[in-house]
């Protein structure tokens, strides 16, 4: 039996077995070590290859834009962003789904994960698209679908781990999925407008004259961050 088939078979098993992912493939990695070389001696490596493997500055970004997604998320920046992008969308049969692609564009300039902007996104706008009568079914769909851009607008996590491990440029990474991201973003809406006047959904009101500027301000530093972290990067900070 060749040994990828046994480090395969083992990952499997102790999968199964409900072990923790890190120690799973830990595991995995010693016996494969263990049966290549017959030496236990071999294991003194492993600590200095894992070491070597997370002292990067570019890895250090990770945690920290996870941080700071969640910070605005706690701190009710995910809200003003739905009302601005309610704003913008006012007036347009099916403008509460195309919202929900429009605020996780906006999200993902800031967590740079799909996961974190689907659950921060949803928790907030689920509950109002079944007020309004869309189907539980296709807002959950449209919200999971919208936050795959989040890895594709920067800043992205997935770009940052890329340009480490192949010691690529994550600045120009950035820059080189601006544009898909917007491009995948513009085809979602289209695709929710297109599906709105089909189904009939509903016309998003206006919020009023009165909170205009208000919506404006308070939703101002927001969608700058992205530009901030581009900014940052280019420049060397």
């Amino acid at each position: 039996m060749s040994l990828i088939l046994i480090g395969f078979l083992v990952f499997v098993l102790l999968t199964l077995a409900g072990l923790e992912i890190w120690l799973v493939m830990a595991a995995t990695a010693i016996l494969i070590i263990l049966v290549e070389f017959g030496q236990a001696d071999m294991l003194v490596v492993a600590p200095q290859a894992i070491l070597d493997g997370v002292k990067s500055v570019e890895l250090a970004a990770i945690p920290l834009f996870i941080l700071t997604g969640e910070l605005m998320n706690r701190g009710g920046i995910t809200k003003r962003l739905l009302s601005l992008a309610q704003i913008i969308l006012c007036g347009i049969r099916g403008g509460l789904g195309m919202v929900g692609v429009l605020i996780n564009m906006m999200m993902a300039g800031v967590s740079g994960s799909a996961v974190a902007d689907s659950s921060a996104t949803g928790s907030v706008l689920l509950p109002i698209m079944r007020r309004d009568g869309y189907d539980p079914d296709y807002s959950a769909a449209l919200i999971g679908a919208a936050a795959t851009v989040g890895p594709i607008i920067p800043p992205s996590i997935p770009f940052i781990v890329f340009g480490a491990l192949t010691n690529v440029s994550v600045a120009e990474l950035f820059l080189a999925g601006v544009m898909p991201g917007l491009l995948m973003g513009g085809v979602l809406l289209i695709v929710v407008r297109f599906i709105a006047i089909r189904s009939n959904h509903p016309v998003q009101p206006f919020p009023g004259l009165d909170l205009v500027p208000r919506i404006l301000l308070e939703s101002l530093i927001p969608v700058a961050m992205p530009v901030f972290v581009i900014s940052g990067i280019l420049i060397g900070f």
